[in-house]
């Protein structure tokens, strides 16, 4: 099927020469492929739960019943020594490790099939005189520029579940008032922050503008690594693309604040801006938008972002940084 919008565009021949187009298609075995790829790491699965069910155990155990309000068992349940620390970030790295294993495995598999699945429509696709962009894993989708009079017979090819015209996103943040009880108002009560719960060993990404490297509260300190990745070639050929090319650095600062709001430590003169999990070891930043010359607001392109969720799903992060 096409896209509602798209047809009444198709419809009023309000489009130019080439349209860029992102192709659902509709073979979706990733549920099953990781299903099959984690039978292969049962043990190490099973051997991990047991290890996190009996450290969780361990600090329920300290959970006093008598209290009025669960949050008051935060103290007991979180007040970790160094020894149980120690096992905690254990647990977590063998985790990640095993989720890095199965999600790299997982996503190798896939891209044998899908690149079978997709190679046909990829031949219609050059057939009908348009040229493909990239094809993508996480949705099994392509992303194509067509002439116009091409997209009906497209959309009746074998396998072509749906197909939308790329279009624009625009970041909107207007405020970031503290509604998630990481550090609540309420003194009475404690929150993640008051049990040393920061983030740790995990990397949260933001797809984004960007980010300002330098930026106070952002910085790569010790103890903090960045990791990032960009691509803007719909954006880049947008006639409202600042044209301010090409780097991780953010031209709008919505990238920036996001970001922020996920890890930033705070800085000189603002100690206590923190992050929601502002002791991440890493920062991960895909860069998708950019500073709309026309709004100065914060722009994207689906298909500039699914290029950066592919990547990041199936690039193991010690060769990530830097991709261009």
């Amino acid at each position: 099927m096409i896209d509602i919008a798209l047809t009444k565009k198709l419809s009023v021949n309000e489009h130019a020469d080439h349209l860029r187009i992102i192709v659902h298609l509709d073979y979706l075995p990733h549920a099953q492929v990781f299903e099959n790829v984690r039978q292969l790491y049962q043990l190490e699965i099973a051997s991990l739960e047991e290890d996190r069910r009996a450290f969780s155990q361990a600090q329920s155990a300290k959970r006093d019943f008598s209290t009025l309000l669960d949050a008051e068992n935060y103290a007991n349940m979180y007040a970790m020594d160094k020894i149980e620390r120690k096992q905690l970030r254990s647990i977590n790295e063998r985790s990640e490790q095993l989720a890095t294993g199965i999600s790299l495995e997982a996503g190798a598999r896939l891209k044998n099939l899908l690149d079978a699945d997709q190679a046909p429509v990829v031949s219609e696709i050059h057939r009908l005189g348009g040229n493909v962009e990239f094809t993508t894993i996480a949705g099994n989708t392509i992303v194509a520029t067509v002439p116009p009079a091409s997209v009906e017979a497209l959309s009746r090819f074998p396998g072509v579940m749906r197909i939308v015209e790329d279009s624009l996103m625009e970041g909107f943040l207007d405020n970031a008032d503290q509604s998630t009880m990481v550090d609540p108002e309420d003194t009475s009560m404690l929150g993640l922050w008051d049990n040393g719960l920061t983030g740790g060993i995990f990397d949260p990404a933001t797809i984004d503008s960007g980010l300002d490297m330098s930026h106070p509260g952002v910085t790569d300190k010790s103890g903090r690594t960045h990791f990032s990745s960009w691509y803007l070639v719909a954006g880049f050929a947008s006639s409202s693309f600042g044209k301010v090319c090409c780097s991780i650095d953010d031209f709008q600062g919505h990238g920036t604040h996001v970001a922020g709001i996920v890890g930033s430590y705070g800085s000189g003169i603002n100690p206590n801006h923190l992050g929601m999990a502002h002791g991440v070891e890493k920062l991960v930043t895909l860069k998708a938008g950019w500073r709309n010359s026309s709004t100065g607001g914060s722009s994207m392109f689906w298909s500039d972002k699914y290029q950066l969720v592919d990547r990041a799903l199936m690039t193991p992060m010690g060769v990530f940084f830097g991709i261009p």
